[in-house]
Formats: C-alpha cells, sequence, structure tokens
C-alpha cells in the first residue's frame, strides 16, 4: 500500500504532466484540483524540485511545473523517493522472523514483489495520461 504523500506527489505530477504546455501552475489550484491537502504541497513540492523533476517559482505570477517529460519519470521512481514499497519486511530484513529460512510463503512473495516493481518501473508519468 502506498502512503498518502506517494499518492499526492504522483496527483501532482499527473495534473503539471497534463497541464505542461500551460507553463507555471499555482500550487494552490493543483492541490484544490487534485483533493491534495495544502499543507502538504510544500513538502511535496520540496522533494520533487530536489529530485530535479519539478520546477518552482515563488511570489505573485509563480508556481510549478514539470522539469523534464513525463516519459522520463517512473511511477516506482516516484515511489521510492517518499517510501520502501514492500510486500513484506521479511524478504528484505534478515532475523527480522524466525521462520524466514523455511517459510513456504517467502519465495512466491519475493517473486510477486519482483513482478510489481517491473510494472512499476516500466510504467511512466506519460503513461498514465489520459488519452
Amino acid at each position: 500500500m502506498i502512503n498518502n504523500k506517494t499518492d499526492y506527489a504522483l496527483r501532482l505530477l499527473l495534473n503539471l504532466a497534463q497541464k505542461s504546455s500551460q507553463g507555471l501552475v499555482a500550487s494552490r489550484q493543483i492541490a484544490e484540483e487534485e483533493q491534495i491537502p495544502p499543507n502538504f504541497m510544500p513538502q511535496i513540492v520540496a522533494e520533487l524540485v530536489k529530485k530535479g523533476w519539478v520546477e518552482s517559482v515563488r511570489g505573485p505570477g509563480g508556481g510549478v511545473k514539470l522539469a523534464v517529460e513525463p516519459e522520463e519519470i517512473t511511477v516506482l521512481d516516484v515511489i521510492s523517493l517518499f517510501e520502501a514499497l514492500q510486500v513484506r519486511p521479511c524478504l528484505h530484513e534478515p532475523g527480522i522472523c524466525q521462520r524466514s529460512s523455511a517459510c513456504p510463503l517467502r519465495k512466491v512473495l519475493g517473486k510477486a514483489e519482483f513482478q510489481m516493481n517491473q510494472v512499476l518501473q516500466k510504467t511512466t508519468i506519460a503513461d498514465l495520461l489520459p488519452d
């Protein structure tokens, strides 16, 4: 399950991708359109700016816009920026479970996580845009 901050970041990026020809868009406008709590916007924008995906201009007439093409940002990249997406922590943290060496689910859960990551890595923001 992805957390709210990740969900909001994906919504923000999709919104900006749809408006890429419009130039700067007010963060307040995006928050309203995407139902993102306004107090989350500065944190999310700051992370996306630091990553180089978004450009931000403060002050009157300011706003945010994509700094890269939507094809350059994968869904997995966005998720990884805000959280670790894991099927089960025991697949990555040795010693967390006493049964890991004998667990009948370990192999299939690892395979499922690998496949999920493959799909998310192959899916870009551009792929999520409406036709």
